[in-house]
C-alpha cells in the first residue's frame, strides 16, 4: 500500500509577456524517500542527491517543474506512471536543485 503522507507543492515556469517566472502551480501530499543506490546509479545521479515522490495519478506534474518538500526545494528528472496493488501512481525522479 502506498501512503500518501508527505506535504508538497509544484512550481512551474510561467510566462507573462516578456517575462518568465516560476510560481506555485499546485500541492499535495505524496510518499517522499531517497532514491537507491541502484536507482540512482541507473539514472546517472550522485548518490544522496536523488529522491522519488509518488503522488496521485491526478497531480499534473512534468519534467520541468520544481518539487519544494520540507522547504527544499528538488528538479524534477522524469515522471512515470505506475501501479501497484490496483493503484495507479506517478512516481517522480527528483534531484537536489540549484536555486
Amino acid at each position: 500500500m502506498i501512503f500518501f503522507d508527505k506535504k508538497f507543492e509544484t512550481k512551474r515556469l510561467v510566462k507573462a509577456g516578456n517575462k518568465s517566472s516560476w510560481t506555485v502551480f499546485t500541492n499535495g501530499f505524496g510518499h517522499f524517500k531517497p532514491m537507491s543506490e541502484e536507482a540512482s546509479a541507473l539514472n546517472e545521479i550522485q548518490l544522496g542527491k536523488g529522491f522519488e515522490l509518488s503522488v496521485p495519478i491526478k497531480i499534473d506534474i512534468t519534467a520541468t517543474d520544481k518539487v519544494i518538500v520540507d522547504g527544499v526545494q528538488y528538479d524534477v528528472g522524469g515522471v512515470k506512471n505506475l501501479e501497484f496493488q490496483g493503484i495507479t501512481y506517478k512516481k517522480v525522479s527528483l534531484t537536489l536543485g540549484l536555486d
